[in-house]
């Protein structure tokens, strides 16, 4: 998650990219981009970003069943932590 800062330091909303849990590899480390993000503004409002590109990516098999399966989950959990305002307490 990156929190998002204008030129002139006002806030400007995090962009949640939604990837697999890092793995170390032989002294490198690795994880993959699920292709599916969020943006949440400041003020509570959010949206989805590259869904298609999430789909598309299952067909393509860049992705498999359960890639697709845990990013849906996760990115429902974020949106009903940022619906009850669990999702700025996840930030402190």
């Amino acid at each position: 998650m990156m929190q998002l800062v204008g030129t002139d330091g006002n806030h400007l909303g995090y962009y949640v990219d939604i990837d697999t849990p890092i793995r170390k590899d032989n002294g490198e480390y690795y994880l993959t981009d699920l292709f599916l993000d969020l943006w949440v503004f400041p003020n509570g409002r959010y949206f989805e970003l590259d869904r298609d590109e999430f789909e598309k990516s299952l067909k393509s098999r860049l992705i498999t069943h359960y890639q697709l399966r845990k990013a849906n989950q996760v990115i429902e959990m974020l949106k009903c932590r940022i619906v009850n305002g669990d999702f700025y307490r996840m930030l402190l």
